[in-house]
């Protein structure tokens, strides 16, 4: 390893034991990186290195003057791990500050199990709740939207094809879109579906 590795290494070691064991630090830098908020409060989830790819997936979503972004990858690469799970809890408790998050999928099964998921991180994850939450205090928790009263926010999961047009979150209209496998193999094989998705789209 050569000096400039080891210095690099010394580094983000450092900068690893800051977080872990200063909270105003840990704060802080989750605030800032959805990246380091993945890993600092989902960590549990990380079951290999972070591929190159991944990090790129992270550094689309820290980019806050991308308006629109197209993520296409191989099936089990973590796409929706990344995109349709902590990027919404991010999204509201970091940097971006949306208010209106609408997710949305091509069944309602698939739709309701992306709020599951993120309901139940925001439910038992103790230290996500205890350091960013609280979260569900006085909250409307449904199966298809969950809001966030301390960040006068909501997360809301539709299917393709259910409308949000005229859709508000108080004053708010949705701020962060994010569609996750809307279309299959059936829904592309005829032109017909194929405009059918565009137009509803």
């Amino acid at each position: 390893m050569t000096t400039k590795k080891k210095q690099t290494k010394a580094t983000d070691t450092g900068i690893i034991q800051q977080i872990v064991n200063d909270r105003k630090v840990r704060l802080a830098v989750t605030y800032e990186s959805h990246f380091l908020f993945f890993h600092t409060y989902l960590g549990h989830y990380v079951k290999y290195p972070t591929a190159d790819f991944q990090k790129e997936m992270f550094g689309i979503t820290d980019d806050l003057s991308n308006k629109l972004a197209v993520v296409v990858a191989f099936r089990g690469s973590g796409k929706s791990t990344i995109m349709t799970f902590p990027y919404p809890i991010w999204a509201i408790t970091g940097k971006p500050k949306k208010k209106f998050v609408v997710i949305i999928s091509q069944t309602q099964q698939q739709t309701k199990m992306h709020l599951d998921n993120i309901k139940r991180e925001l439910e038992s994850n103790q230290l996500l709740k205890g350091e960013v939450g609280p979260f569900e205090e006085d909250g409307q928790w449904g199966s298809t939207s969950l809001v966030l009263p301390k960040f006068n926010a909501r997360i809301l999961a539709v299917s393709h094809g259910q409308s949000i047009r005229g859709m508000r979150h108080g004053e708010n209209r949705p701020d962060l879109i994010i569609l996750d496998d809307v279309e299959d193999l059936d829904s592309v094989e005829k032109k017909e579906a194929r405009d059918k998705t565009y137009i509803t789209g």
